[in-house]
């Protein structure tokens, strides 16, 4: 039976034991080379601390270790959201365009959602999927350019 209290580890606990993993090191490793204390290492990966409440210098050292920019740990970390890297006005209004342009193309429409969905999921949803929408069909366009696809 599994403990109703434990919750699963933040995203970037995650991806911090992923990379150790990867890396195929101890914690003990890790966590000198990150400059933390091993406690503290361990407290991270429980989630007993916070990553979202930790200095700017132990983040910076910790997407070094990671290899990603900055703000992905901060992200990770939820002081951010992906939305908030969009300017809100005229937000709805870009995510309804790239809707509206998804439901037309033939290879698209069968994954577009439905406005009863459409208007369930949350903010960060939307975005991601008018981003992979958005790219998607660049690449369409570039294939077709190229000549591609017949």
């Amino acid at each position: 039976m599994t403990n109703p209290k434990k919750r699963s580890p933040s995203p970037l606990a995650r991806a911090l034991l992923a990379r150790i993993a990867k890396l195929g090191i101890t914690k003990k490793k890790a966590a000198a080379t990150l400059g933390f204390s091993y406690v503290h290492l361990l407290s991270l990966c429980k989630d007993v601390r916070q990553f979202a409440a930790m200095r700017r210098e132990r983040m910076v050292a910790l997407a070094d270790f990671l290899g990603v920019p900055l703000i992905h740990c901060y992200v990770m970390a939820g002081n951010f959201a992906p939305s908030d890297f969009v300017v809100k006005a005229g937000l709805g209004d870009h995510l309804g365009l790239a809707l509206a342009k998804l439901r037309c193309e033939p290879e698209w429409s069968t994954f577009a959602p439905t406005d009863a969905d459409w208007s369930r999921w949350p903010n960060d949803a939307r975005v991601l999927m008018t981003l992979l929408y958005e790219r998607m069909s660049l690449n369409t366009t570039r294939r077709l350019m190229a000549g591609g696809m017949q």
